[in-house]
């Protein structure tokens, strides 16, 4: 990957999301959430997620995201979706993208960089 982003685990993604939500709100951090060495994907603005060409299930309360992400993470692995946008007190405010996505995030957000 050769774009920066910030690694947490799913462990830890609920305390994350506490305080980081507004920096990844922003774009001036990504997420990406793992699992052990296993990527699960990446938080991105939402900006971001209507960019690329995903079809996006919508309305994931962000705080319920954790618990979604540890009992339906090999059906996400295996690609049953591959985005989900997330909420904050009921607005839709960012998303989670699958992680095959990864070579277009990098791409976009490069190209984003530049201009």
């Amino acid at each position: 990957m050769t774009f920066l982003y910030h690694q947490v685990s799913l462990a830890q993604l609920s305390t994350k999301a506490r305080s980081d939500r507004t920096r990844w709100q922003s774009g001036t951090e990504l997420a990406m959430v793992t699992y052990g060495e296993v990527s699960l994907g990446f938080i991105v603005p939402l900006e971001i997620l209507t960019a690329l060409p995903t079809e996006a299930v919508a309305g994931m309360p962000l705080k319920e995201l954790q618990r979604w992400l540890f009992r339906n993470r090999q059906g996400w692995l295996e690609g049953i979706m591959d985005a989900l946008t997330l909420t904050y007190k009921k607005q839709e405010v960012l998303g989670l993208l699958h992680p095959r996505y990864s070579d277009q995030l990098s791409k976009l957000v490069k190209s984003r960089l530049s201009a």
